[in-house]
């Protein structure tokens, strides 16, 4: 049961990632990139709110807990940077995925997707609240990095689709396209 979920959330995602390249040419590795972003803004702000003067209602980490935080980061960033390869493969007009992709992958982990998604739905009420407290902006970024992870570990496992214009490249190449001419004046 626990794999239909994972699956049904990876068609999910699946779907919104070939939704969105659609309309803006932009991978689902770059999504995963902006997961792994908001994951470490995150921990910036963890880091900040220790180190600095706290914020009010912002729990401050433990130094062990940042530090375990940013390797793994860092990890996913060194993961990134064999997405942005692969990306440029695609852009290239490769049809099939370079190895070192299938190396980021595990699609046998479809318990620790899962576990991301109910820790996200644990910090899900966090952010909820924290729209009614003062900072509120910094509280709700502070407890949506999980969703960023979340992100990561799904987007990563969609295909892309093959290369091809956007919808939003396409519209606005109609602006700067040859001009129309008048009625009339033909």
């Amino acid at each position: 049961m626990l794999i239909e979920i994972d699956a049904a959330l990876l068609r999910i995602a699946t779907r919104f990632a070939h939704w969105f390249q659609r309309w803006t040419g932009r991978t689902s590795f770059f999504l995963a990139k902006c997961g792994v972003m908001l994951w470490a803004l995150e921990c910036l702000i963890d880091l900040f709110n220790h180190y600095l003067t706290p914020i009010p209602g912002l729990p401050t980490m433990a130094t062990f807990e940042t530090v375990f935080t940013i390797v793994i980061i860092l990890v996913a960033i060194a993961r990134c940077t064999l997405l942005d390869k692969a990306d440029a493969a695609i852009r290239a007009g490769a049809r099939v995925l370079p190895a070192y992709v299938m190396v980021t992958r595990n699609s046998s982990a479809w318990w620790i997707r899962l576990l991301f998604v109910a820790m996200s739905l644990l910090t899900l009420p966090m952010v909820v609240i924290a729209a009614f407290v003062p900072y509120a902006l910094i509280i709700m970024l502070r407890h949506s990095g999980m969703f960023g992870i979340t992100a990561f570990e799904y987007f990563i496992m969609v295909d892309p689709l093959p290369p091809g214009v956007s919808k939003v490249r396409q519209w606005v190449a109609s602006w700067t396209g040859r001009p129309r001419p008048i009625e009339g004046t033909t």
